[in-house]
């Protein structure tokens, strides 16, 4: 696993496997799997849509939407 930071609250830990997983603040938000992309279907802050959004680019238009139970467990097996 290698944690890499982004920006101010933003960073990107890259799983064993080739996994990216996203996190703003301290939550997982985003996940590239594959090379499909995954986004988190709650609303969170401003910010925090900010990043995530610019993280995946094209404003996460793209992404699969999915519970913040499933970017929990990407981490928690990790």
């Amino acid at each position: 696993m290698n944690l890499t930071t982004i920006g101010a609250n933003q960073t990107m830990i890259t799983l064993a496997d080739g996994s990216q997983v996203f996190y703003s603040y301290s939550t997982p938000v985003a996940a590239v799997i594959g090379g499909i992309s995954y986004k988190v279907d709650r609303k969170y802050s401003t910010t925090t849509t900010r990043h995530l959004n610019a993280w995946l680019g094209n404003g996460g238009k793209n992404a699969h939407v999915k519970p913040q139970e499933f970017f929990n467990n990407l981490v928690k097996t990790a």
